[in-house]
């Protein structure tokens, strides 16, 4: 089943078969769901408006359309409120001045979800893509130091925020076990 396993309680979302054997007139595709309200029980692609409260499931199942009239095993997808849950962001809490990083949020949340991120100084560098996204590139300045990159997330109405430290150095660190340099 392809679809959303994270929605907004109250929201419409369209879930549909990974592959369906659309060619087979001899079968058809039952929808079975729990907590919503979907705008068919047949067919390849169903619609769904989700009640305000759970629990949420997405079931499906090929029943043959003459005798002996089998079902198959049906195949579920678990569907879970899209809490405010703190963002979790990935990446390096070191980076070099004059160059790119790249950071990711780890949290997953419901499509149309708003992601906002930035820097606490943009004297530090700047969000160069991304915006809007999971995934954000920062391009670093020449100023070394220390910089929060902030996430705020908008989840079904309400906002979340959370923020990663990262330093900034432009000096050539040597470790003791080579010659790697970290920053050049």
């Amino acid at each position: 089943i392809a679809g959303d396993s994270v929605i907004c309680p109250g929201e419409t979302y369209i879930y549909s078969l990974l592959d369906p054997n659309t060619n087979d007139q001899n079968t058809t595709y039952n929808w079975l769901i729990i907590g919503g309200i979907a705008n068919s029980n047949t067919g390849d692609t169903v619609t769904i408006e989700w009640d305000p409260i759970g629990p949420y499931e997405v079931n499906v199942y090929t029943q043959l359309n003459n005798n002996p009239y089998c079902n198959s095993d049906t195949t579920s997808l678990s569907v879970n409120e899209g809490l405010t849950t703190l963002p979790v962001v990935s990446g390096s809490t070191t980076s070099c001045t004059n160059s790119i990083s790249t950071y990711q949020l780890e949290t997953n949340y419901p499509t149309g979800s708003v992601i906002i991120w930035n820097l606490s100084n943009s004297n530090f560098g700047s969000i160069v893509a991304g915006q809007g996204s999971n995934i954000v590139e920062v391009e670093w300045g020449n100023t070394p130091g220390f910089v929060d990159l902030n996430v705020e997330v908008d989840v079904c109405g309400q906002s979340t925020t959370s923020s990663l430290t990262i330093e900034l150095i432009n000096e050539q660190i040597s470790f003791s076990f080579g010659d790697t340099l970290l920053c050049s």
